[in-house]
């Protein structure tokens, strides 16, 4: 018998994760037509506008630490700095998926908790998880995130529209993620922490992508440059 409070990814395997994976997403939006489970997803386009696609990886040692930041806060962070590629062209979002290199030794409990970090802002920005894999890592946790979205033709914002003499805007408090790394490096207390500490440490660990605004500029701007994030 495995006991279930201290089971790791490798004792259950692989199927077993991806069952868990499975029930958490649930149903998946009517164009989506076949998501996970399969060799590969099926998603209905989306009528009159163009795909926008963006993927990024986080690594354990070099984009964070186990140690001080939680399973949840790195799915979250994993999804977030793609939705803010979205976010910076003025799309939508519509699926997600995810591909993790696992360590044997990391606890199934874990797993559930970054799943469950990724699905909660998934579910907030309107993106569905249709897919990825899972395989062993020899090494770090991995955590690689492929979302697409989608944006009217005339609408994408680009980096090469920018002009000189343009008007740069940015959204949020600049500095406030580096600020909390810095915190965090530093060995901070976070029960001792002051508020503004935790809030630094908050923009960091569990950054918000500005969806809205970019598709607010989208709407207001024809040709311009923005990035749009933290």
């Amino acid at each position: 018998m495995i006991d279930r409070s201290a089971a790791t990814v490798a004792a259950i395997g692989e199927h077993a994760l991806i069952e868990r994976l499975a029930r958490r997403v649930g149903r998946h939006p009517a164009w989506v037509t076949l998501g996970i489970g399969d060799d590969a997803a099926l998603v209905e386009p989306s009528r009159g506008e163009i795909d926008v696609l963006t993927t990024d990886s986080l690594i354990e040692d070099v984009h964070f630490r186990r140690c001080w930041t939680s399973a949840a806060a790195i799915g979250h962070k994993a999804l977030a700095v793609n939705l803010s590629d979205i976010a910076s062209m003025g799309a939508s979002p519509r699926t997600c998926l995810l591909s993790l290199g696992l360590p044997a030794g990391m606890l199934v409990a874990d797993f559930d908790e970054l799943v469950g970090g990724l699905l909660e802002l998934a579910d907030a920005a309107g993106a569905s998880l249709v897919g990825g894999n899972i395989a062993r890592s020899p090494g770090p946790l991995i955590v690689d995130v492929t979302v697409t979205g989608s944006v009217g033709r005339r609408r994408a914002l680009r980096r090469s529209g920018g002009r000189p003499g343009d008007e740069l805007y940015v959204t949020g408090t600049l500095g406030g993620a580096l600020a909390g790394l810095r915190l965090l490096e530093r060995g901070l207390d976070r029960a001792a922490a002051s508020p503004v500490e935790l809030a630094c440490v908050e923009r960091h660990e569990r950054p918000v992508p500005r969806l809205r605004t970019g598709r607010m500029v989208a709407r207001w701007v024809e040709g311009g440059w923005c990035v749009v994030g933290e």
